[in-house]
């Protein structure tokens, strides 16, 4: 049995100085720049440069190119792809946090989210799991569910990041564990992957705060690798990235 090389991760902050921001804009292209200055609130366009900026970079380096020289396509569901390279990553952001990932040629997908405890209620819980799910929820309390909900969060999120399918794909499909301790092999799709293959689920030191999660597809009969520990990124080297 072939071993799969886990994929790399990188966690930063959405942050920088207004110098290394301008640095940062100009490895994104006219596009995504034409994009950041949209923002209404400049918070959010410094999140969004800082993220696509470390993306370019971390990928440029990966693969020994000009971060500005990266072209995306998306498929059909909206998931970016390089242009000319079959390399996988995948990117996510909430709460000032981003997450990075990069693979080898195996889809993937990850996610990281902000526990927010109030936010979670009976109605919001039914709208993302299937029966079976909400019957385990029915045995939890209120404090339980709020935490089991933003772990079946993330968990469901990197699992339709992998997919490419975006929110076209209903939640109620995917089953995911809720539980604190998630099985490798404790997705349940429906329908579910062409024979031979399978995802694998693993979940990731975050910030206090943070859950996070990463879903990579492989092939039945490999003895899949867990992903690196997040390399996490410093303003020092966000700003080195682009010296």
């Amino acid at each position: 049995m072939g071993v799969m090389t886990g994929p790399q991760l990188w966690l930063f902050r959405q942050w920088a100085s207004p110098e290394v921001i301008a640095r940062l804009s100009r490895c994104l292209d006219p596009e995504e720049r034409a994009r950041a200055d949209r923002f209404v609130f400049p918070y959010l366009r410094v999140q969004y440069i800082v993220a696509h900026a470390v993306l370019r970079c971390v990928l440029g380096q990966h693969l020994g190119r000009p971060p500005a020289s990266l072209q995306w396509h998306t498929g059909p569901q909206g998931k970016p792809r390089l242009s000319d390279d079959p390399v996988e990553f995948n990117l996510s952001h909430a709460g000032g946090w981003g997450l990075l990932a990069i693979g080898a040629r195996r889809r993937l997908g990850v996610d990281i989210d902000v526990v927010r405890p109030a936010r979670v209620t009976p109605g919001l819980i039914r709208t993302v799991t299937s029966s079976a799910e909400q019957i385990e929820f029915s045995r939890l309390s209120a404090a339980e569910q709020a935490y089991a909900f933003y772990r079946l969060w993330v968990r469901k999120e990197a699992v339709i990041k992998a997919l490419g399918t975006g929110l076209s794909r209903s939640l109620a499909t995917i089953d995911v564990p809720i539980g604190v301790e998630a099985p490798l092999d404790g997705i349940v799709l429906r329908p579910g992957l062409p024979e031979r293959r399978r995802l694998c689920l693993w979940d990731l030191p975050a910030p206090t705060g943070w859950l996070a999660s990463i879903v990579v597809e492989h092939e039945h009969g490999e003895v899949p690798s867990p992903p690196q520990l997040p390399t996490v990124l410093s303003q020092t080297q966000i700003d080195t990235l682009v010296r």
